[in-house]
């Protein structure tokens, strides 16, 4: 072998240690019981799932919470940085690299008020005249842009959906985009009844996931989704939800 052969290799051998053995960023948000912070430690179904494999990928990883349209720009924006937990979408697909499932499937809804018998909403149609609170960037709000909806008109973003609930629970908004056990998870935690809302429209559910954006290498995200597989096949997903669903 001649002395180039040996450098190119040496240089391949760097990159490829550096590629998997270097710390990634993980970034989460608020969205109890998937991930959210309690006692200053990142909690969750999918933050377990997300810590194990990446445990047993042989990649460390600092986990950090921040808004989710912040933690989407940078996942999406940036090499080498992991989002969860994020619904796999079709308009989704050429921003991001998708390793599925690390929770179970999610009930995408709107809710009313129980007590709001005067609204009749027996279609996504029929939402039209009502003011919707959404979470900005969440896939609600995607789904409801690309059916013709509007901001300021009938959607009214908001950073986190503890926000949306706050103003349906004041009568700002008529229906709350959201997602079935995250938003019973906030209800509990103000302290209200969770009979207090009624689901009037049930979207598509779809997987959800942790993803990376196109920037960041095929080889890792095969790395991760490969041990994403073996905990899978142990049931770790299902463990994890037990855990924080019924203990």
């Amino acid at each position: 072998m001649t002395g180039r052969a040996v450098l190119v290799l040496m240089l391949l051998m760097v990159v490829s240690s550096s590629a998997f053995g270097s710390r990634i960023t993980v970034l989460t948000y608020e969205w109890p019981p998937f991930n959210f912070e309690e006692g200053g430690e990142i909690r969750g179904i999918s933050t377990d799932v997300v810590r194990e494999v990446l445990r047993r990928a042989g990649i460390e990883a600092d986990i950090e919470m921040c808004p989710w349209a912040r933690a989407y720009r940078r996942a999406m924006e940036e090499e080498n940085v992991m989002l969860f937990t994020i619904a796999r979408t079709t308009g989704r697909e050429e921003h991001f690299k998708f390793i599925c499932p690390v929770a179970p499937p999610v009930k995408n809804v709107l809710f009313r008020l129980s007590d709001r018998k005067d609204m009749d909403v027996g279609s996504l149609e029929d939402a039209r005249s009502y003011r919707i609170g959404v979470q900005d960037k969440d896939v609600l709000h995607q789904l409801l842009l690309e059916a013709g909806f509007e901001e300021n008109r009938s959607l009214f973003p908001v950073p986190d959906n503890e926000q949306n609930l706050k103003k349906l629970l004041s009568g700002r908004i008529d229906l709350m985009a959201g997602h079935d056990l995250p938003t019973l998870a906030l209800l509990k935690g103000m302290s209200q009844a969770g009979d207090r809302l009624e689901i009037v429209y049930t979207f598509d559910s779809f997987e959800e996931c942790a993803a990376f954006g196109r920037k960041t290498s095929d080889d890792l995200v095969e790395k991760i989704r490969m041990a994403l597989e073996a905990v899978q096949k142990e049931g770790l997903i299902e463990n994890s939800a037990k855990r924080y669903l019924f203990d």
